[in-house]
């Protein structure tokens, strides 16, 4: 099946749905370990918060692979929550380690972000989804 979609699209549907996937993977972990642990302090709803966000940025991504304007917009607010939150964690970091270098390791991940909104927000992307 020969389709139209732009690269930027494919490429950033994929992006998302991997993530993500990767993402409910990694809460099932912390929700197994929570489980299994004897400290009365772990709380594991934050697993299951975890893997219904990701669950929506999978539904999302196919949403957007397959055209759908309201889903590039979902994708594009998550995209703007994701920064904020890298930037909360470097300089969280930075801060806790009292140094630059953390931080600026999170600004390989500032960069890719970035990269992800432009596309999002390119023409070729809402020319797609209209």
């Amino acid at each position: 099946m020969k389709s139209n979609r732009p690269t930027r699209v494919s490429v950033v549907g994929w992006f998302f749905i991997i993530v993500s996937s990767l993402s409910i993977l990694s809460a099932i972990g912390y929700i197994v370990v929570g489980i299994t642990s004897q400290d009365s302090m772990f709380e594991v709803w934050p697993g299951y918060v975890q893997i219904l966000v990701a669950s929506l940025l999978v539904y999302c991504s196919i949403g957007f692979l397959n055209g759908a304007s309201r889903m590039r917009s979902v994708l594009e607010y998550s995209s703007y929550f994701l920064i904020l939150a890298i930037l909360y964690q470097g300089i969280t970091a930075a801060i806790e380690f009292n140094a630059v270098g953390p931080l600026l390791v999170y600004v390989v991940f500032l960069i890719l972000m970035g990269l992800i909104v432009h596309a999002l927000r390119s023409n070729q992307t809402k020319t797609y989804v209209s």
